[in-house]
């Protein structure tokens, strides 16, 4: 498994803190894999790598990897199939906020019904199906949080 092999053969020194979630990010890769359905020979063949930044967004949102809540979106879903800046960070954000403010049931839902996407095209139409909202970055704005920053004291 991939992840083994990134864990086990990597020459970064980790903490015990930064290690523990390492480990929690890759078995959320696990987790997302499964509920997606996405381990069966068919799935492998047929379907694309996408969507990166949702896959990169579970994981670092479940291991507790977002450091910075107040980076701008605005690359993450320029990398469907593939990687790029804004995968993680961004994707973390993203999840983040799909989560706080539409629910665990419902990134869930989107989880499980990615084992029938195949092309970006039909992840956008199952995306808005299930959140009510296009995947476009100014739905992804948290206004609670930019209201919080202009109240705070100079």
């Amino acid at each position: 498994m991939f992840w083994i092999r990134t864990i086990i053969g990597s020459n970064h020194k980790y903490s015990d803190e930064e290690y523990f979630r390492l480990i929690k990010h890759e078995l959320a890769h696990v987790l997302s894999s499964n509920l997606s359905d996405a381990n069966s020979e068919l799935d492998r063949n047929s379907r694309s790598l996408g969507p990166c930044w949702l896959w990169e967004g579970v994981s670092v949102y479940l291991a507790g990897q977002i450091f910075d809540e107040n980076i701008k979106l605005h690359s993450f879903l320029e990398y469907y199939d593939k990687f790029g800046p804004g995968v993680y960070a961004e994707g973390g954000i993203a999840v983040k906020y799909l989560v706080e403010k539409h629910g665990k049931a419902k990134l869930l839902a989107l989880i499980k019904s990615m084992k029938d996407v195949k092309s970006e095209d039909e992840f956008k139409k199952l995306f808005k199906r299930i959140y009510g909202f296009e995947l476009e970055y100014r739905n992804f704005t948290n206004t609670d949080s930019v209201q919080q920053k202009e109240r705070k004291p100079k």
